[in-house]
């Protein structure tokens, strides 16, 4: 979890390299017909796809996904293999497990 500005710099850089084959495949043709990546920002593919921000931001979309699908379960990847780097990704995880992981307690 980060700011927006710290997901476009450093965390969608990462995100958007993890997938780059999977454009170039084709295999997200409702945003890359054609496999360019060079559409894939951010703001168009995160929307129904991606949770990622501040605590602020995240709980509702980890809301909506309960509320919509009905999911008890929610696998989080908080790194992909390209990055972001060690002390980040410690840091998004303690921040998740402080101010969002108590959102949802009972």
């Amino acid at each position: 979890m980060a700011t927006g500005r710290a997901v476009d710099e450093e965390w969608w850089p990462c995100i958007k390299a993890f997938h780059r084959p999977y454009i170039q495949l084709g295999l997200f043709k409702d945003i890359s017909a054609d496999g360019d990546s060079s559409g894939w920002t951010f703001d168009r593919v995160a929307p129904g796809r991606l949770i990622a921000g501040t605590p602020d931001q995240v709980i509702p979309e980890i809301e909506r996904c309960r509320d919509e699908v009905g999911c008890e379960t929610m696998i989080m990847m908080f790194r992909h293999p390209t990055g972001p780097g060690h002390e980040a990704t410690l840091k998004c995880i303690e921040l998740f497990g402080k101010e969002v992981i108590p959102h949802f307690k009972d």
